[in-house]
Order: C-alpha cells, then structure tokens, then sequence
C-alpha cells in the first residue's frame, strides 16, 4: 500500500469513528423537545439509551468474531448503514416503541466499529505509523461527541428534531457510500505467524 492510499484509508476508517460517536450523542441533546413531542418523560427516554449500551457492551465480543470471520470492511459499512437507517427511522416515525426499536438496533450497529476499526488500522497501516493512525481514530471519535451537540442544536432549530435525526442519517449514508467506493486490491501485512490477514476488503 503506498503511503497516500494508507493516508486514504487512515482517513476513511476515522470518518466512520466519527460517525459513530456523533451517532451515540444524537438523543441526549434533543431530550428536551423530543419529550415534549413524544409526550414521555426523561425516565422513558433514558431507557432509550440504556437499550443502546446494554446491546452495544453485550455484541462488541462477538462482532469481534465476525470482523475476523467476514472482513472489517463489510461490518463497517454494514454498520454504518444500518445506524443510520434506524435513526432515519426514528425521525420519520416519531412514536416512542419506535424510538425504543430503533436504538436497540442502533445499540447492534455500535458494537461493529471499534472491532472493525481496529482491525483495519491494525493489519493495513504500516508500524511506524500506527501509533499516529491510533491517535488520530481516537481523536475522530472524541471530535465526534464534541461537535455533535451544537450540529444537532442548529439543526433543531431550522429543520426540528426530525430535520436533526435526518440530517445526522444522512452524514451516515455519506461516509458508508464513501468507503464502498474504495476499491483499493489489498496488501496485508503478514502477522508474527507468516499468515496474512485482509480484513479490510473482506
């Protein structure tokens, strides 16, 4: 892999953990007017998000399974598309068991990223500079809770909570489209046992 195409794919993996913390800060800045639309109390909404991180911790361990067993590459969009496509949901369909259903599916989508992530990062950066591509994945995820709630504010305003839900999904879709078009033939690096590893075409 030459040092652009790492560079691109460095860039690629951090978008996606971007997206993936924008995603987890979605319900909690617009609990006040999603409350009040729902007709629900914060107690309601919070189980929302419990549903979220108890599915989330529970099949990161086996998405660690399937990453290696499918390839990074194919969960990551999978989950991309798949998070995205709930929250679409959430805000075309502003009744609250929906709310719930699509957030516990959101919670499946969560458990991918940081498998997948660093699985790629891990078998296609060279290892001079992983420590620098570690670094900037986690930046992009910090990045990501960082600008989520003023984004999600703005949107609010102009476009009401649904506009934000939408606009969010579509930030989603954009990144997933995105890295299906990567189309890059694969080098792995070969591990300490001499076998190699693709799991980012996979």
């Amino acid at each position: 892999m030459t040092r652009s195409s790492e560079n691109r794919l460095v860039g690629a993996v951090c978008a996606a953990h971007f997206v993936s913390h924008y995603h987890m800060m979605l319900l909690a800045p617009l609990f006040p007017v999603i409350r009040a639309d729902l007709g629900v109390s914060y107690t309601e909404l919070g189980i929302a998000l419990t549903l979220f991180n108890i599915v989330g911790a529970a099949l990161q361990t086996p998405a660690g399974f399937l990453v290696d067993r499918i390839g990074a590459r194919t969960l990551l969009i999978g989950a991309l598309v798949l998070s995205s496509a709930a929250y679409l949901m959430v805000g075309a369909t502003p009744v609250f068991w929906v709310l719930l259903t699509m957030f516990t599916v959101a919670g499946v989508a969560n458990a991918v990223y940081h498998p997948a992530d660093y699985a790629i990062l891990s078998t296609r950066v060279a290892k001079e500079r992983i420590g620098r591509a570690f670094s900037l994945h986690n930046f992009a995820g910090i990045f990501g809770s960082a600008a989520a709630p003023p984004t999600l504010l703005l949107l609010e305003r102009y476009f009401g909570w649904r506009g934000a839900f939408a606009g969010a999904a579509i930030l989603g879709f954009i990144i997933a489209a995105a890295m299906t078009s990567y189309r890059e033939a694969p080098t792995s690096r070969a591990d300490a046992s001499g076998s190699t590893h693709n799991r980012w075409v996979g």
